[in-house]
């Protein structure tokens, strides 16, 4: 499982012009609409950030609840926000 969640980190870490905004508002507490999508485990790629979200709620580390994707707990927000850190500072760019 821990194998599978890092690669979760690495779609993240590409996609994270188009995530980030929803990310920090995870963090903030708001649910974010999201029409994730089957995910297999299987899966090869993960190219749209609701297949990335798919992916996040299969795994545990989002919660998918009519519609909306949200962070469940306060241990998986600071598991995200370091993820989010550490992308940051190897892209060298200011994080939100």
């Amino acid at each position: 499982m821990l194998e599978k969640r890092k690669t979760v980190f690495t779609y993240i870490r590409y996609n994270v012009d188009q995530i980030q905004n929803d990310l920090t508002l995870m963090f903030a507490g708001e649910k974010i609409p999201s029409g994730i999508q089957e995910y297999a485990e299987t899966a090869q790629e993960l190219k749209t950030k609701e297949e990335i979200y798919s992916a996040m709620v299969v795994y545990g580390l989002l919660t998918y609840d009519n519609g909306m994707v949200f962070i469940p707990n306060k241990e998986l927000m600071e598991v995200l926000k370091w993820e989010l850190v550490m992308i940051k500072k190897q892209k060298n760019t200011p994080v939100k």
